[in-house]
């Protein structure tokens, strides 16, 4: 599924972030390495406001749709007819909507983008940490180094296929 252009398996969401954030603090603390971890990213106010705009439009012209096909009593010729005469009426409103959903696309895609640069970021400080407790060899860290590889792991998968489809 494809959600606004950018796949769904791709897009990070905020507790996804929120969580590696937390092992790397976890494991920064443990490892006592100079660590500076980026700023957490924020969803825009204006990339809020469209995303609801958008869609109440969309629920509006669904509901409006079955709306129509209820009011005609269900006669599908009838219901195409009324529809493509309706529709010259709704062309501004759809026009409007696809704008609207091109401009929400492009922002949403930009936090994305934000937020795998967060992402790497944090995925680097969880390698370092990685290194530095393997190193000093704390036995009791490790089930929770184990679970930060494979968070790393895990990660470093998709932001391969992320930078491919970048290029793309």
């Amino acid at each position: 599924m494809i959600i606004l252009g950018y796949p769904s398996r791709l897009a990070v969401n905020k507790k996804e972030v929120k969580e590696v954030r937390t092992v790397a603090k976890r494991l920064v603390t443990e490892s006592g390495i100079p660590a500076e971890f980026p700023e957490e990213t924020k969803r825009g106010v204006f990339l809020s406001l469209l995303l609801g705009v958008v869609s109440i439009i969309a629920a509006l012209l669904v509901v409006g749709i079955i709306y129509l096909f209820v009011e005609i009593g269900g006669n599908l010729v009838g219901f195409v007819q009324v529809l493509g005469i309706l529709a010259f009426g709704f062309s501004a409103l759809l026009l409007i909507w696809s704008v609207l959903l091109i401009i929400t696309a492009i922002l949403y895609r930009r936090e994305q983008n934000k937020r795998w640069q967060e992402l790497s970021a944090l995925l680097d400080i969880i390698d370092e940490a990685i290194i530095v407790l393997r190193e000093e060899d704390r036995s009791y860290l490790a089930l929770e180094l184990k679970r930060a590889e494979r968070l790393v792991d895990r990660y470093n998968d998709v932001r391969r296929v992320v930078t491919l489809v970048e290029r793309v």
